[in-house]
Protein backbone atom coordinates (compact mmCIF):
# COMPACT_ATOMS: atom_id res chain seq x y z
CA UNK A 1 0.00 0.00 0.00
CA UNK A 2 1.22 3.20 -0.75
CA UNK A 3 2.02 5.42 1.95
CA UNK A 4 -0.13 8.63 1.49
CA UNK A 5 1.25 10.65 4.04
CA UNK A 6 5.01 10.57 2.85
CA UNK A 7 3.57 11.28 -0.48
CA UNK A 8 1.71 14.91 0.98
CA UNK A 9 3.93 16.20 3.39
CA UNK A 10 7.47 17.71 2.41
CA UNK A 11 9.99 17.42 4.30
CA UNK A 12 11.23 20.49 6.27
CA UNK A 13 14.56 21.79 4.92
CA UNK A 14 17.51 20.95 7.07
CA UNK A 15 18.28 24.61 7.64
CA UNK A 16 15.05 25.39 8.74
CA UNK A 17 15.69 22.47 10.83
CA UNK A 18 18.59 23.64 12.37
CA UNK A 19 16.81 27.65 12.88
CA UNK A 20 14.54 25.70 15.04
CA UNK A 21 16.43 23.53 16.99
CA UNK A 22 19.61 25.90 17.91
CA UNK A 23 16.74 28.23 19.76
CA UNK A 24 16.66 25.02 22.47
CA UNK A 25 20.98 25.85 23.32
CA UNK A 26 19.19 28.63 25.66
CA UNK A 27 16.93 26.76 27.48
CA UNK A 28 18.96 23.64 27.63
CA UNK A 29 22.03 25.31 28.91
CA UNK A 30 20.09 27.41 31.83
CA UNK A 31 17.92 24.59 32.58
CA UNK A 32 21.03 22.27 33.18
CA UNK A 33 23.20 24.45 35.41
CA UNK A 34 20.08 24.76 37.63
CA UNK A 35 19.65 21.07 37.53
CA UNK A 36 22.57 20.48 37.92
CA UNK A 37 24.03 22.94 40.28
CA UNK A 38 21.71 24.99 42.09
CA UNK A 39 21.04 22.79 44.75
CA UNK A 40 24.88 22.92 45.70
CA UNK A 41 24.74 26.40 45.11
CA UNK A 42 22.28 27.45 47.85
CA UNK A 43 23.76 25.14 50.44
CA UNK A 44 27.82 25.20 49.69
CA UNK A 45 27.45 28.88 48.68
CA UNK A 46 24.65 30.33 50.35
CA UNK A 47 24.64 28.27 53.29
CA UNK A 48 20.87 27.59 53.05
CA UNK A 49 19.63 24.42 54.88
CA UNK A 50 19.47 22.07 52.41
CA UNK A 51 15.71 21.57 52.94
CA UNK A 52 14.75 25.14 52.67
CA UNK A 53 17.07 25.01 49.68
CA UNK A 54 15.03 22.12 47.85
CA UNK A 55 11.83 24.30 48.77
CA UNK A 56 13.35 27.57 47.16
CA UNK A 57 12.55 25.77 43.98
CA UNK A 58 9.33 23.23 45.05
CA UNK A 59 7.05 26.72 46.05
CA UNK A 60 7.35 27.71 41.98
CA UNK A 61 5.77 24.63 41.14
CA UNK A 62 2.57 26.09 42.34
CA UNK A 63 3.20 29.40 40.28
CA UNK A 64 4.21 27.36 37.21
CA UNK A 65 0.97 25.18 37.67
CA UNK A 66 -0.81 28.21 36.58
CA UNK A 67 1.78 30.24 34.24
CA UNK A 68 2.82 27.40 32.04
CA UNK A 69 -0.24 26.62 30.77
CA UNK A 70 -1.80 30.28 30.61
CA UNK A 71 1.02 31.23 28.67
CA UNK A 72 0.91 28.06 26.18
CA UNK A 73 -3.28 28.87 26.32
CA UNK A 74 -2.10 33.13 25.19
CA UNK A 75 0.19 31.33 22.56
CA UNK A 76 -2.53 29.32 21.13
CA UNK A 77 -5.12 32.79 21.00
CA UNK A 78 -1.97 35.22 19.84
CA UNK A 79 -2.89 36.43 16.42
CA UNK A 80 0.15 38.87 15.08
CA UNK A 81 2.48 39.57 12.09
CA UNK A 82 5.08 37.76 13.79
CA UNK A 83 2.63 34.79 14.40
CA UNK A 84 1.42 33.14 17.45
CA UNK A 85 4.45 31.81 19.20
CA UNK A 86 7.30 34.18 17.54
CA UNK A 87 5.91 37.57 19.80
CA UNK A 88 6.77 34.95 22.97
CA UNK A 89 10.10 34.34 22.46
CA UNK A 90 11.30 38.11 21.49
CA UNK A 91 10.00 39.89 24.47
CA UNK A 92 10.56 37.17 27.46
CA UNK A 93 14.64 35.91 26.50
CA UNK A 94 16.12 39.11 27.44
CA UNK A 95 14.41 39.82 31.08
CA UNK A 96 14.66 35.63 31.37
CA UNK A 97 18.49 36.33 30.63
CA UNK A 98 18.68 38.94 32.93
CA UNK A 99 16.96 37.39 35.75
CA UNK A 100 19.14 34.17 35.45
CA UNK A 101 22.07 36.52 36.55
CA UNK A 102 20.27 37.44 39.69
CA UNK A 103 19.32 34.15 40.82
CA UNK A 104 23.02 33.37 41.10
CA UNK A 105 24.21 35.94 43.10
CA UNK A 106 25.33 36.43 46.73
CA UNK A 107 23.71 38.72 48.42
CA UNK A 108 26.50 39.63 51.98
CA UNK A 109 24.14 41.90 53.46
CA UNK A 110 22.26 39.22 54.63
CA UNK A 111 23.15 36.60 57.08
CA UNK A 112 22.97 33.07 56.84
CA UNK A 113 22.15 33.17 60.34
CA UNK A 114 18.64 34.70 58.84
CA UNK A 115 17.59 31.51 56.75
CA UNK A 116 13.93 32.85 56.32
CA UNK A 117 15.04 35.94 54.67
CA UNK A 118 17.39 34.14 52.53
CA UNK A 119 15.07 31.29 51.66
CA UNK A 120 12.07 34.17 50.57
CA UNK A 121 14.84 36.66 48.55
CA UNK A 122 16.00 33.50 45.97
CA UNK A 123 12.29 32.11 45.87
CA UNK A 124 10.91 35.76 44.68
CA UNK A 125 14.12 35.72 42.56
CA UNK A 126 13.74 32.39 40.96
CA UNK A 127 9.63 33.19 40.78
CA UNK A 128 10.40 35.75 38.36
CA UNK A 129 13.12 34.20 36.64
CA UNK A 130 11.19 31.07 35.99
CA UNK A 131 7.87 33.26 34.73
CA UNK A 132 10.11 34.67 31.52
CA UNK A 133 11.45 31.42 31.11
CA UNK A 134 7.86 29.86 30.46
CA UNK A 135 7.18 33.26 28.78
CA UNK A 136 9.69 32.12 25.84
CA UNK A 137 10.32 28.34 26.37
CA UNK A 138 6.56 27.31 26.14
CA UNK A 139 5.98 29.09 22.85
CA UNK A 140 8.98 28.11 21.67
CA UNK A 141 9.02 24.10 22.12
CA UNK A 142 5.29 24.81 20.82
CA UNK A 143 6.34 25.79 17.31
CA UNK A 144 7.61 21.91 16.21
CA UNK A 145 4.48 20.44 15.54
CA UNK A 146 3.59 23.46 12.90
CA UNK A 147 6.97 23.30 11.42
CA UNK A 148 6.23 19.58 10.19
CA UNK A 149 3.26 16.86 9.85
CA UNK A 150 5.11 14.18 8.57
CA UNK A 151 5.54 11.53 11.34
CA UNK A 152 9.34 10.53 10.42
CA UNK A 153 10.72 13.87 9.70
CA UNK A 154 8.80 15.14 13.37
CA UNK A 155 11.44 12.73 15.06
CA UNK A 156 14.23 14.25 12.82
CA UNK A 157 12.81 17.69 13.91
CA UNK A 158 13.24 16.48 17.43
CA UNK A 159 16.43 15.09 17.11
CA UNK A 160 17.82 18.48 15.26
CA UNK A 161 16.53 20.49 18.92
CA UNK A 162 17.73 17.38 20.79
CA UNK A 163 21.27 18.00 19.16
CA UNK A 164 21.43 21.38 20.31
CA UNK A 165 19.89 20.74 23.48
CA UNK A 166 22.52 17.51 24.79
CA UNK A 167 25.45 19.96 23.17
CA UNK A 168 24.52 22.69 25.11
CA UNK A 169 23.93 20.08 27.80
CA UNK A 170 27.26 19.32 27.68
CA UNK A 171 28.47 23.21 28.18
CA UNK A 172 26.01 23.53 30.66
CA UNK A 173 27.29 20.64 32.78
CA UNK A 174 31.19 21.24 31.87
CA UNK A 175 31.91 24.66 31.19
CA UNK A 176 30.65 26.58 34.36
CA UNK A 177 33.36 24.81 36.47
CA UNK A 178 35.96 26.38 34.24
CA UNK A 179 34.56 29.73 35.25
CA UNK A 180 34.40 28.81 38.55
CA UNK A 181 38.04 27.96 38.49
CA UNK A 182 38.86 31.95 37.55
CA UNK A 183 37.82 33.30 40.38
CA UNK A 184 39.34 33.50 44.30
CA UNK A 185 35.70 32.47 45.60
CA UNK A 186 32.81 30.55 45.01
CA UNK A 187 30.49 33.47 45.87
CA UNK A 188 32.04 35.93 42.76
CA UNK A 189 32.48 32.66 40.58
CA UNK A 190 28.90 31.68 40.52
CA UNK A 191 27.96 35.27 40.21
CA UNK A 192 29.98 35.70 37.04
CA UNK A 193 28.94 32.68 35.79
CA UNK A 194 25.13 33.65 35.91
CA UNK A 195 26.00 36.61 34.26
CA UNK A 196 27.63 34.90 31.24
CA UNK A 197 25.18 32.53 30.74
CA UNK A 198 22.41 35.24 31.15
CA UNK A 199 23.79 36.75 28.63
CA UNK A 200 25.34 34.05 26.57
CA UNK A 201 21.42 32.80 26.73
CA UNK A 202 19.58 35.78 24.61
CA UNK A 203 21.21 34.83 21.20
CA UNK A 204 19.72 31.31 20.49
CA UNK A 205 16.36 32.42 20.75
CA UNK A 206 16.74 35.36 18.61
CA UNK A 207 18.58 33.12 15.64
CA UNK A 208 14.89 30.93 16.06
CA UNK A 209 12.92 34.37 15.94
CA UNK A 210 14.17 35.51 12.83
CA UNK A 211 15.19 31.91 11.07
CA UNK A 212 11.20 30.08 11.49
CA UNK A 213 8.12 31.60 9.68
CA UNK A 214 4.58 30.04 11.14
CA UNK A 215 1.83 28.28 9.73
CA UNK A 216 -0.93 31.27 8.97
CA UNK A 217 -3.64 28.83 8.68
CA UNK A 218 -2.76 27.44 12.37
CA UNK A 219 -3.32 31.03 13.50
CA UNK A 220 -6.80 31.80 11.95
CA UNK A 221 -8.34 28.40 14.07
CA UNK A 222 -11.26 29.12 16.55
CA UNK A 223 -9.43 28.72 20.28
CA UNK A 224 -11.01 26.90 22.95
CA UNK A 225 -12.22 28.99 26.40
CA UNK A 226 -9.19 28.36 28.91
CA UNK A 227 -10.86 26.21 31.43
CA UNK A 228 -12.32 23.99 28.28
CA UNK A 229 -8.98 24.13 27.17
CA UNK A 230 -7.47 22.70 30.42
CA UNK A 231 -10.25 20.18 30.94
CA UNK A 232 -9.63 19.00 26.88
CA UNK A 233 -6.02 18.32 26.96
CA UNK A 234 -6.54 16.62 30.72
CA UNK A 235 -9.06 14.27 28.98
CA UNK A 236 -6.49 13.66 26.32
CA UNK A 237 -5.60 9.65 27.24
CA UNK A 238 -2.62 9.37 24.89
CA UNK A 239 -1.13 13.15 26.47
CA UNK A 240 -1.68 11.99 29.90
CA UNK A 241 0.04 8.59 29.23
CA UNK A 242 3.17 10.51 27.70
CA UNK A 243 3.06 13.27 30.75
CA UNK A 244 3.77 10.29 32.71
CA UNK A 245 6.67 8.79 30.54
CA UNK A 246 7.83 12.51 30.08
CA UNK A 247 7.58 12.90 33.84
CA UNK A 248 9.58 9.98 35.02
CA UNK A 249 12.38 10.34 32.70
CA UNK A 250 12.94 13.86 33.80
CA UNK A 251 12.97 13.42 37.32
CA UNK A 252 15.70 10.53 36.79
CA UNK A 253 17.77 13.29 34.71
CA UNK A 254 17.78 16.12 37.34
CA UNK A 255 18.40 13.57 40.07
CA UNK A 256 21.29 12.22 38.52
CA UNK A 257 22.39 15.45 37.43
CA UNK A 258 22.39 16.92 41.11
CA UNK A 259 23.31 14.52 42.83
CA UNK A 260 26.08 13.37 40.64
CA UNK A 261 28.68 15.64 41.97
CA UNK A 262 27.78 14.71 45.73
CA UNK A 263 29.06 11.37 44.54
CA UNK A 264 31.88 11.83 43.04
CA UNK A 265 33.08 14.50 45.69
CA UNK A 266 31.97 12.07 48.54
CA UNK A 267 31.16 8.66 47.42
CA UNK A 268 34.51 8.00 45.43
CA UNK A 269 36.62 10.82 46.54
CA UNK A 270 37.74 12.41 43.51
CA UNK A 271 37.88 16.38 43.01
CA UNK A 272 35.16 18.28 41.09
CA UNK A 273 37.47 19.00 38.20
CA UNK A 274 36.91 15.65 37.07
CA UNK A 275 33.19 16.61 36.44
CA UNK A 276 34.01 18.16 33.21
CA UNK A 277 35.16 14.68 32.05
CA UNK A 278 32.28 12.87 33.34
CA UNK A 279 29.88 14.75 31.90
CA UNK A 280 31.78 15.56 29.03
CA UNK A 281 31.72 11.85 28.38
CA UNK A 282 28.40 11.29 28.91
CA UNK A 283 26.86 14.27 27.25
CA UNK A 284 28.93 13.55 24.01
CA UNK A 285 28.06 10.12 23.74
CA UNK A 286 24.19 11.48 24.35
CA UNK A 287 25.01 13.25 21.28
CA UNK A 288 26.33 10.77 18.85
CA UNK A 289 24.04 8.52 19.85
CA UNK A 290 20.60 10.55 18.76
CA UNK A 291 21.17 9.56 15.03
CA UNK A 292 21.26 6.25 16.21
CA UNK A 293 18.36 5.75 18.09
CA UNK A 294 16.08 8.35 15.32
CA UNK A 295 17.13 5.31 12.92
CA UNK A 296 16.11 2.40 15.59
CA UNK A 297 12.72 4.44 16.00
CA UNK A 298 12.00 4.30 12.07
CA UNK A 299 12.76 0.68 12.03
CA UNK A 300 10.81 -0.47 14.98
CA UNK A 301 8.29 2.42 16.61
CA UNK A 302 8.97 5.28 19.45
CA UNK A 303 8.14 2.58 22.38
CA UNK A 304 10.04 0.21 21.86
CA UNK A 305 13.13 2.28 21.61
CA UNK A 306 12.21 4.08 24.65
CA UNK A 307 11.93 1.00 26.46
CA UNK A 308 15.15 -0.86 25.23
CA UNK A 309 17.13 2.93 25.90
CA UNK A 310 15.63 3.14 29.29
CA UNK A 311 16.08 -0.20 30.55
CA UNK A 312 19.67 -0.14 29.49
CA UNK A 313 20.02 2.93 31.40
CA UNK A 314 18.67 1.66 34.49
CA UNK A 315 21.35 -1.17 34.29
CA UNK A 316 23.78 1.66 34.42
CA UNK A 317 22.46 3.51 36.83
CA UNK A 318 22.27 0.64 39.55
CA UNK A 319 26.12 -0.37 38.83
CA UNK A 320 27.27 3.24 39.82
CA UNK A 321 25.47 2.07 43.40
CA UNK A 322 28.21 -0.77 44.12
CA UNK A 323 31.16 1.19 43.19
CA UNK A 324 33.92 1.55 46.39
CA UNK A 325 35.66 4.82 48.11
CA UNK A 326 38.72 5.54 45.25
CA UNK A 327 37.06 3.12 42.18
CA UNK A 328 39.49 3.60 39.18
CA UNK A 329 38.79 6.79 36.90
CA UNK A 330 38.39 4.46 33.74
CA UNK A 331 35.58 2.69 35.74
CA UNK A 332 33.48 6.13 36.01
CA UNK A 333 34.41 7.27 32.69
CA UNK A 334 33.01 3.98 30.97
CA UNK A 335 29.69 4.11 32.81
CA UNK A 336 29.47 7.89 32.04
CA UNK A 337 29.96 6.97 28.67
CA UNK A 338 26.79 3.77 28.66
CA UNK A 339 24.99 6.70 30.72
CA UNK A 340 25.12 8.42 27.57
CA UNK A 341 23.45 6.26 25.35
CA UNK A 342 20.36 6.26 27.86
CA UNK A 343 20.28 9.73 28.13
CA UNK A 344 19.94 10.36 24.71
CA UNK A 345 16.96 8.37 24.24
CA UNK A 346 15.40 10.39 27.34
CA UNK A 347 15.78 13.94 25.32
CA UNK A 348 14.45 12.30 22.42
CA UNK A 349 11.64 9.95 22.55
CA UNK A 350 9.51 11.65 25.23
CA UNK A 351 9.15 14.90 23.21
CA UNK A 352 8.31 13.03 20.06
CA UNK A 353 5.78 11.64 21.67
CA UNK A 354 4.08 14.43 22.99
CA UNK A 355 4.45 16.39 19.80
CA UNK A 356 1.79 13.24 18.05
CA UNK A 357 -0.35 13.93 21.18
CA UNK A 358 -1.04 17.20 19.57
CA UNK A 359 -2.78 15.60 15.99
CA UNK A 360 -4.79 13.28 18.24
CA UNK A 361 -6.38 16.13 20.09
CA UNK A 362 -7.44 18.33 16.70
CA UNK A 363 -9.50 15.24 16.01
CA UNK A 364 -11.42 14.62 18.99
CA UNK A 365 -11.53 18.84 19.27
CA UNK A 366 -11.12 19.94 16.06
CA UNK A 367 -8.51 22.76 16.78
CA UNK A 368 -5.01 23.08 17.50
CA UNK A 369 -3.21 23.50 20.93
CA UNK A 370 0.51 23.28 20.03
CA UNK A 371 0.05 26.03 23.16
CA UNK A 372 -1.47 24.29 26.14
CA UNK A 373 0.29 20.92 25.15
CA UNK A 374 3.39 22.55 25.42
CA UNK A 375 2.72 24.18 28.55
CA UNK A 376 1.89 21.18 30.49
CA UNK A 377 4.97 19.47 29.27
CA UNK A 378 7.28 22.43 30.27
CA UNK A 379 5.73 22.37 33.64
CA UNK A 380 6.20 18.88 34.16
CA UNK A 381 9.58 19.29 33.03
CA UNK A 382 10.29 22.11 35.89
CA UNK A 383 7.98 20.53 38.60
CA UNK A 384 10.65 16.92 37.77
CA UNK A 385 13.56 19.24 38.52
CA UNK A 386 11.66 20.76 41.47
CA UNK A 387 10.25 17.85 43.18
CA UNK A 388 13.49 15.97 42.68
CA UNK A 389 15.97 18.90 44.37
CA UNK A 390 13.51 19.24 47.11
CA UNK A 391 13.38 15.33 47.71
CA UNK A 392 17.01 15.59 47.65
CA UNK A 393 17.31 18.45 49.89
CA UNK A 394 15.28 16.47 52.48
CA UNK A 395 17.12 13.11 51.93
CA UNK A 396 20.34 14.87 52.16
CA UNK A 397 19.06 16.65 56.14
CA UNK A 398 17.72 12.95 56.95
CA UNK A 399 20.91 11.47 56.49
CA UNK A 400 22.95 13.59 58.05
CA UNK A 401 24.50 15.80 55.16
CA UNK A 402 26.69 18.25 56.09
CA UNK A 403 28.59 21.12 53.76
CA UNK A 404 31.99 20.48 52.84
CA UNK A 405 32.61 17.74 55.52
CA UNK A 406 33.63 14.24 55.64
CA UNK A 407 30.44 12.71 55.29
CA UNK A 408 28.46 10.12 57.99
CA UNK A 409 28.56 6.22 56.47
CA UNK A 410 24.36 7.31 56.21
CA UNK A 411 24.88 10.18 54.23
CA UNK A 412 27.43 8.45 51.99
CA UNK A 413 24.75 5.58 51.42
CA UNK A 414 21.62 8.24 50.84
CA UNK A 415 24.13 9.64 47.80
CA UNK A 416 24.80 6.25 46.06
CA UNK A 417 20.88 5.16 46.47
CA UNK A 418 19.57 8.36 44.87
CA UNK A 419 22.48 7.78 41.99
CA UNK A 420 21.58 4.28 41.79
CA UNK A 421 18.63 2.21 42.68
CA UNK A 422 16.20 5.33 42.96
CA UNK A 423 16.81 6.63 39.07
CA UNK A 424 16.38 2.99 38.44
CA UNK A 425 13.20 2.48 39.61
CA UNK A 426 12.07 5.47 37.84
CA UNK A 427 12.87 4.35 34.64
CA UNK A 428 11.35 0.78 35.41
CA UNK A 429 8.19 2.80 35.85
CA UNK A 430 8.44 4.61 32.05
CA UNK A 431 8.76 1.50 30.35
CA UNK A 432 5.77 0.30 32.25
CA UNK A 433 4.22 2.93 31.50
CA UNK A 434 5.23 3.13 27.75
CA UNK A 435 3.39 0.06 26.88
CA UNK A 436 0.06 1.98 27.40
CA UNK A 437 0.62 5.05 25.22
CA UNK A 438 -1.47 4.37 21.81
CA UNK A 439 -0.46 6.15 19.06
CA UNK A 440 2.04 3.87 16.52
CA UNK A 441 2.80 5.07 13.36
CA UNK A 442 0.19 3.50 11.68
CA UNK A 443 -2.11 4.87 14.34
CA UNK A 444 -1.09 8.65 13.85
CA UNK A 445 -1.14 7.85 9.88
CA UNK A 446 -4.78 7.14 10.54
CA UNK A 447 -5.43 10.30 12.29
CA UNK A 448 -3.81 12.69 9.84
CA UNK A 449 -5.54 10.58 6.99
CA UNK A 450 -9.08 11.51 9.38
CA UNK A 451 -8.04 15.32 9.96
CA UNK A 452 -7.24 15.61 5.83
CA UNK A 453 -10.55 14.21 4.89
CA UNK A 454 -12.57 16.99 7.29
CA UNK A 455 -10.23 19.99 5.83
CA UNK A 456 -10.85 18.77 2.22
CA UNK A 457 -14.60 18.74 3.07
CA UNK A 458 -14.56 22.34 4.64
CA UNK A 459 -13.06 23.53 1.67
Amino acid sequence: MINTLDQKYEKLPFIRKVLYGVGDSSFSTLFTIVAFLYLFFLTDVVGLKPSLAGAVLLILKGWDSITDPMVGFLSDRTKSRWGRRRPFMLFGIVPCGIFFALIWQTYPSISSDNQILLFVVYALLNLVFWTFFTTAAIPYAALAPELTLDYDDRTTLVSTRMFFSIVFGLFAAVIPFTILDLYPNKETGFGMLGIFVGIFAVFPVLITFFGTKERPEFQNQVSLPFFTSVKETLKNKPFRVAMIIFLLSWMTVDIIGAVFIYYILYCVGYTSSVLEILFGTMFITATFFLPVWVYVSKKIGKKLTYVYGMAFWAVVMTLLFFLPQGAPFLTLVILSFFAGIGLSTAHLLPWTMIIDCVDYDELITGTRREGMFTGFTLFLQKFASAISLFLLGIFLELFGYMPNMIQPKTSIFAIKLLLGPIPAFFLTLSIIVTFFYPITKEKYKEIRNTLDKKERVAI
